[in-house]
């Protein structure tokens, strides 16, 4: 029985940085809501958290 060895390298996460200034709000917000923004997962999970109580947040609750 041979093990095979996995060397293959993990995918790593590249910024799409701007070049140049974007002509108009339009495409602005076309690159930010398509663009991957790397969120920590404490982060994610304390977002999850708030989510069920959403309607009782306020600015106050977030440090």
């Amino acid at each position: 029985m041979t093990e095979e060895i996995n060397t293959a390298k993990p995918a790593v996460w590249t910024p799409r940085y701007l070049t140049a200034a974007l002509p108009h709000i339009g495409a602005w917000t076309q690159y930010f809501r398509s663009a991957d923004i790397p969120v920590l997962a404490a982060t994610a999970q304390a977002l999850e958290e708030l989510r069920a109580i959403e309607d009782d947040v306020d600015a106050n609750m977030l440090t």
